[in-house]
């Protein structure tokens, strides 16, 4: 199943068409396996079939610390002969980057640089390039690449955290129950675990599909009450994404997961330092505090604190992060741009964890 094949995901491609029509340049965000590369797939497709040409850039972990790295990477895409027409000066800072001339200690001319890269993508538009994993990409490439964008030249990237180099920003939103529902079923998977799956991944497609495979790998009949498997690289994505956050944000978090209501005045109590990111919540507005990777947490009418669910929202098991931290891939613990499901009950009586209350019928 394609992204604009998935409910909810064809107005969001709508949404990002439009806003890369108007500005020339658009940055999706999201957390690891949100579905950015499958959005930037599909919006790739949809730009050829109109006519428009696809340059696509990947950057790895490896060339954030290389120099130009993925600006050669486009460079590379055009032919020889095409770079050989640039004028001298953009011909030899082109060369120095390709590392086909030796460059000056201070580096290629960067000025020679970015008219090169303009005209070069000028004279193959109307063109469309993609950078899957713009976090990835070395900054001395990333100033460059997005300083392109027009009607003709457009710039769709993707990083895990927003900001990246000023570009305007559509965060990809968790899937709902009902689309995890036809994408579980799609691939072959009981579609009537959706709302387990759902609650534990906290709608990230990524995760959901990958507990949804370990559970079809035990070969048996899930049981209601059995614990939904969390395989090791959806514990390492969160272990990973936890990693990055403050610690102040990260004491919050524990906080608020441990508590069944979770609002400011019991989290106050607790000891916690609620303003966790310097104007955080001025530049978000009222009621808005600094959650990981930028995301944050809003008190509802209740004042219930209410958590995004980017790195899973159920209580299912999973790695324990950190000397007697309890921050699970199924708690609410993450960004996200919408509420997701609640933590459940603390513990019970003896330290007993107490019940679970569910998210809907369950299998």
């Amino acid at each position: 199943m394609t992204a604009a094949g998935v409910p909810g995901r064809a107005e969001l491609i709508a949404g990002a068409e439009s806003r890369l029509a108007g500005d020339g340049r658009l940055l999706l965000t999201g957390p690891a396996g949100s579905g950015k590369s499958a959005l930037v797939a599909d919006l790739a497709d949809r730009a050829e079939a109109s006519g428009r040409r696809v340059l696509r850039l990947s950057p790895q972990p490896a060339d954030a610390a290389l120099p130009y790295a993925t600006l050669a990477d486009l460079l590379l895409a055009f032919p020889a002969d095409i770079r050989d027409r640039l004028p001298a000066p953009q011909r030899t800072a082109v060369a120095e980057v390709l590392r086909d001339a030796v460059p000056p200690a201070a580096g290629p001319d960067r000025l020679a640089l970015r008219l090169a890269v303009g005209g070069l993508l000028a004279g193959t538009a109307p063109v469309l390039l993609t950078i899957d994993g713009a976090d990835w990409a070395d900054p001395a490439s990333a100033e460059l690449l997005a300083t392109a964008g027009s009607d003709e030249v457009r710039v769709l990237a993707t990083s895990r955290t927003p900001g990246w180099q000023g570009i305007p920003t559509l965060a990809v939103p968790p899937l709902t129950p009902e689309a995890l529902a036809e994408i579980l079923s799609a691939q072959g998977l009981p579609s009537r675990l959706a709302l387990r799956i759902h609650a534990a991944s906290g709608g990230n497609p990524g995760f959901a599909l990958a507990i949804a495979r370990a559970l079809t790998a035990r070969g048996r009949p899930s049981h209601p009450l059995d614990e939904l498997p969390v395989p090791a690289a959806v514990q390492d994505a969160v272990q990973a994404q936890l990693a990055r956050i403050p610690t102040a944000v990260r004491t919050l978090l524990l906080h608020a997961a441990l508590a069944s209501h979770p609002t400011e005045p019991l989290l106050r109590r607790a000891g916690t330092s609620w303003r966790v990111g310097p104007g955080a919540a001025e530049r978000e507005g009222p009621g808005a505090s600094a959650g990981p990777d930028g995301g944050l947490g809003r008190e509802s009418p209740g004042s219930e604190v209410d958590f995004g669910p980017g790195l899973g929202s159920g209580r299912e098991s999973g790695p324990e992060v950190g000397p007697g931290a309890d921050v699970r891939p199924g708690r609410d613990a993450g960004p996200g741009p919408g509420p997701g499901p609640r933590p459940g009950p603390g513990p019970g009586p003896g330290g007993e964890p107490g019940p679970s209350p569910a998210p809907g019928p369950q299998p």
